[in-house]
């Protein structure tokens, strides 16, 4: 749930990566990712 970068900085995910909601397999969403609503999460932010 977290990515630490090589620069010192880390990000938590508050949902970690699965921040999608499910869509129909024929939807427009399916191939164009602009298109897809996202469930409610958190990013927070830190520097070591």
């Amino acid at each position: 749930r977290k990515i630490d970068l090589d620069n010192g900085w880390i990000i938590n995910l508050g949902r970690g990566l699965d921040i999608f909601e499910k869509f129909s397999r024929f939807s427009l969403s399916n191939s164009r990712q602009e298109n897809r609503r996202c469930k409610e999460f958190s990013v927070t932010y830190m520097y070591k």
